[in-house]
C-alpha cells in the first residue's frame, strides 16, 4: 500500500515493515521499532491524520508524531483486516477476511455473516467497498456472492446468469463520472452505470480474464491493473499504459496520485516507478 506522507511517501513493504521516502531520506520501520509485525499491509488515514497500519493478523499499529502503538483490537475477529470505511455519521464499516463484515458505530458494533432474510448467504470474506451518499454501500469479496448493495439491514446480490462459478469480485472503484467498476478473480471486469452492468472480456479489448486490482488516476479515469501491465478506462475506450514507445508490462500493486502531474506506482519485483 502507499500513502502520502509530509514531504514524501509511506510504503508498506508485506515481510519488511514500513518504509518512509522522499527526495533526501529513506528509512525503513519494523517490528524491533514497534510494528505489530513486519507484514505491513493496509493502510488508513483517520481525521487527525494518523497512520494505521494492519498486518492481516496481529491487529493494528498506530503512527503520529513519530511514536508507534500497539493496538490489538480485544475483538479478534478484526485482526484480519482488508479494509476500513468512515461514513459522515462517525460510524465505520470493518471488512474482515473470514469473520465477516462489521458496522461500529459509538459502543454498538454490528456483525453481518449469517445468512439474511432476502436469501444471501454468508459474508465471510468481505474484500473491498464504496460507500454511497444515501449510506448504502456497495460490496465484493471472496464468498462467490457476487456484487452486494447492502442498505440497513437488507443486501442483495447481484449474479449474472453464468456468474455462478466467476462471482468473486476483489475490487470495486468508482470513477469520476460515478459508474463502479468491479474485477473480478478469474471473469474479466464489470462496470454498473444507470441500472445496467456491462461485462468486459479479453475480447473486449481487456489484457486477460484474470484483473488484479482497480485505481483512480489523475482524471479520475479507473485504470486496472494486470500481472503483464495496466490499462485506463476513459470513455468508451480501453487504454494501455505506455512509456514512451513500449508499452508498461509490469504488475502495479499500488497506485498513489501525489499531485495533478505526479503519480507512483508500486510493483511486484519492480520497485517504485513515477510518472509525470
Amino acid at each position: 500500500d502507499m500513502k502520502k506522507a509530509p514531504n514524501g511517501l509511506w510504503l508498506s513493504i508485506y515481510g519488511w515493515g514500513l518504509t518512509y521516502l522522499s527526495d533526501s531520506d529513506i528509512f525503513s520501520v519494523r517490528g524491533s521499532s514497534g510494528l505489530v509485525s513486519q507484514n505491513a499491509y493496509y493502510m488508513m488515514k483517520d481525521s487527525f491524520d494518523n497512520l494505521w497500519i494492519s498486518d492481516l493478523t496481529g491487529g493494528f499499529s498506530r503512527l503520529n508524531e513519530n511514536l508507534f502503538y500497539q493496538r490489538t483490537l480485544p475483538n479478534k475477529s478484526t485482526m484480519h483486516l482488508e479494509k476500513i470505511i468512515r461514513d459522515d455519521k462517525n460510524g465505520t464499516w470493518v471488512f474482515t477476511s473470514g469473520t465477516g463484515l462489521q458496522y461500529l458505530h459509538d459502543t454498538t458494533a454490528t456483525l453481518y455473516m449469517n445468512k439474511l432474510a432476502n436469501g444471501v448467504a454468508g459474508i465471510y470474506y468481505p474484500k473491498d467497498g464504496i460507500l454511497n451518499k444515501d449510506g448504502s454501500i456497495w460490496m465484493v469479496g471472496y464468498d462467490g456472492e457476487g456484487i452486494m448493495h447492502g442498505k440497513g439491514q437488507d443486501f442483495v446480490c447481484y449474479k449474472y446468469t453464468d456468474f455462478k462459478e466467476h462471482a468473486v469480485i476483489l475490487f470495486v472503484q468508482e470513477a469520476g463520472d460515478k459508474k463502479l467498476w468491479f474485477s473480478t478473480s478469474n471473469y474479466g471486469v464489470i462496470s454498473y452505470d444507470n441500472k445496467v452492468f456491462r461485462h468486459y472480456t479479453d475480447t473486449s479489448g481487456l489484457m486477460s480474464m484474470f484483473p488484479l486490482k482497480l485505481f483512480l488516476d489523475a482524471e479520475n479515469k479507473v485504470c486496472c491493473s494486470f500481472n503483464n501491465g495496466f490499462q485506463r478506462f476513459s470513455d468508451n475506450a480501453i487504454q494501455n499504459l505506455f512509456i514512451g514507445d513500449s508499452m508498461f508490462t509490469r504488475q502495479s500493486n499500488s497506485f498513489l496520485v501525489k499531485a495533478s502531474a505526479t503519480t507512483f506506482s508500486a510493483g511486484t519485483k519492480q520497485a517504485l516507478s513515477l510518472f509525470t
